[in-house]
């Protein structure tokens, strides 16, 4: 159930994310960009484009309302019926819940975009000179200045990197993919500031003074903006690695702590910097006296996709709202967005792929001619020699825990778990079926013990008498 919980949260969030993208207005010199259409400033309150944005609300709304609802309701058969037993389950349905709405979002937007856009062209609308970019020479040589150095993220990698050494140290918990992770998007954010600092300067004004004022406090948003999300993975990773402590329930506690900073910390640092700069904008465009209004419509493909031969910048800003996005009309700008979409299929695919394997596989254990004990397992494989067995117990109850580094389902545990009495044991078990076969090996292995049993109850008493004829004598 906390599983589904999990993905079902996460779905939300993507979901918010792209919403938050269809659709925004936002103010531009000479008018406004309404439903990814420039209208101008004198025709946004046409009744016609009123009544467009009106059904275009109404049709949101309920598509919010049908969404939530088929959400809590599939978090429901996800939790309650026989598909909590499998993770797979969970993660494909909660993909498919969070595809299927994000498509929907985006093809409301574009009947509005389309529906918004003859609209203008019915009526003969402009906003100014179409397909110009303009470009400013001395804004173009001090464009960065006011941004923080990038070299300021030698702050954030340098914690990423004591995160890694330490987490790398401690391998059978979830804490060196925490650490790695915090690595990677160190290093993506760093390479986000330098691409911000080569982007071009956008011209809003004829006035060069507020082209340079816009341009730096923009800029000089940004890259605090990559900063400090940088800092807050790197900080939290290496806070986790470092000083969280390895015992229960304090280490629950910081996990909590963790996933709930990790989520809506960032959100809070990226909803802050679009306020500011929209702010900003509106303040600029209301004190501005040469305004330069261009109508660009041509270059951005059902409002959102920008293509312009004439511009050799790989990366520009977006129309509206925060961040930025590819010129597809450049090489490197269709590779990156192929690479980015290839790479997130890649991923989905790669751990769909092991969770439905994970829940339709079955751990063994093998006693082998040369005295080892092999468990195999989808992803948690361990080997020991049978003359480090301690003790075989058979048990018809599991003491309760915490999972470390695992999977486990209302059907099955299996990986390093913290049990209470046991300390950190490695588990390969079927909720449901005991005995329980219950392995203590000596001293010197992180999990001294190990708890294994077969879906057959028979099979597990078979290999408990194999065992316990390997087991070692007692030491006097």
């Amino acid at each position: 159930m906390l599983f589904a919980l999990i993905l079902g949260g996460a779905g939300l969030i993507v979901y918010l994310a792209a919403a938050a993208s269809y659709g925004k207005t936002e103010k531009v010199p000479g008018g406004a960009v309404i439903l990814g259409t420039g209208i101008p400033a004198g025709n946004t309150g046409d009744p016609e484009l009123d009544e467009i944005r009106r059904l275009y609300g109404g049709r949101n709304r309920r598509l919010n309302v049908t969404g939530l609802t088929l959400l809590l309701a599939l978090l429901a058969v996800l939790s309650f019926t026989p598909l909590a037993d499998y993770a797979s389950a969970a993660f494909l349905g909660m993909l498919a819940w969070t595809s299927v709405m994000c498509l929907m979002r985006y093809r409301l937007y574009l009947s509005a975009h389309r529906s918004s856009a003859e609209l203008k062209r019915r009526r003969g609308w402009t906003l100014g000179e179409a397909r110009v970019v303009y470009a400013d020479t001395k804004l173009a040589l001090m464009k960065n200045r006011g941004s923080l150095s990038p070299w300021l993220h030698a702050i954030p990698l340098g914690l990423a990197l004591a995160a890694v050494r330490s987490g790398l140290g401690d391998s059978d918990s979830a804490l060196p993919a925490v650490a790695c992770t915090a690595m990677g998007t160190s290093l993506l954010y760093f390479v986000l500031a330098l691409a911000f600092r080569r982007m071009k300067a956008k011209v809003y004004s004829r006035n060069r003074e507020w082209n340079e004022a816009l341009n730096t406090s923009v800029r000089r948003a940004y890259s605090a903006l990559w900063l400090a999300l940088s800092l807050l993975d790197s900080g939290l990773a290496a806070a986790l690695t470092l000083l969280a402590p390895r015992e229960e329930p304090a280490l629950a506690v910081w996990w909590t702590v963790f996933a709930v900073l990790q989520t809506l910390v960032p959100l809070g640092f990226i909803c802050g910097v679009a306020r500011y700069m929209g702010r900003e904008k509106r303040h600029g465009l209301e004190m501005d006296d040469a305004p330069l209004a261009t109508d660009d419509d041509a270059l951005w493909i059902n409002g959102m996709t920008y293509y312009n031969p004439d511009d050799r910048s790989v990366m520009v800003a977006k129309r509206t709202g925060i961040g930025t996005t590819f010129n597809m009309a450049t090489r490197a700008g269709r590779w990156s967005t192929r690479i980015a979409i290839l790479l997130g299929a890649l991923v989905l695919a790669g751990v769909s792929a092991l969770l439905v394997w994970e829940d339709f596989s079955e751990p063994r254990l093998n006693l082998t001619a040369s005295g080892t004990v092999e468990i195999r397992s989808t992803m948690y494989n361990f080997d020991f020699p049978a003359s480090d067995i301690r003790e075989v117990a058979l048990v018809d109850k599991l003491p309760g825990g915490t999972k470390t580094n695992g999977s486990a389902t209302s059907r099955y545990a299996r990986g390093i778990f913290r049990l209470k009495g046991y300390g950190p044991t490695r588990l390969y078990v079927y909720k449901e079926t005991p005995p329980y076969l219950m392995i203590r090996l000596a001293d010197g292995y992180k999990q001294q013990r190990v708890v294994f049993n077969e879906k057959d109850p028979a099979q597990t008493r078979r290999l408990y008498e194999k065992l316990r004829a390997a087991e070692a004598p007692p030491v006097d």
